[in-house]
């Protein structure tokens, strides 16, 4: 049979066990989910360099129809000051 002290002593040690457990396994699943978001932002981070390469592709895209555009018809878009050349 044991003491009222020895009881004591055992469940305050049961507690303290199973605090250990559940901060090792709180610490183990931060560590998990900070893996899970480096691959999300490094996926992410990837998905942004891609629409930023096509946005500039884009953009240079434009600007060389622009100046075909523009060697095609030198009168498109002329003002009022080059009108009387086309």
């Amino acid at each position: 049979m044991l003491t009222l002290r020895q009881k004591l002593i055992l469940s305050f040690a049961v507690l303290i066990l199973l605090t250990f457990v559940v901060s090792a396994l709180s610490v183990y699943n931060f560590v998990r989910l900070g893996r899970v978001m480096d691959v999300n932002l490094a996926d992410s981070y990837t998905g942004m360099v891609a629409g930023e390469n096509m946005k500039d592709a884009l953009q240079r895209i434009d600007a060389a129809a622009a100046i075909e555009r523009e060697v095609d018809d030198p009168c498109h878009g002329a003002g009022i000051a080059n009108s009387a050349r086309c």
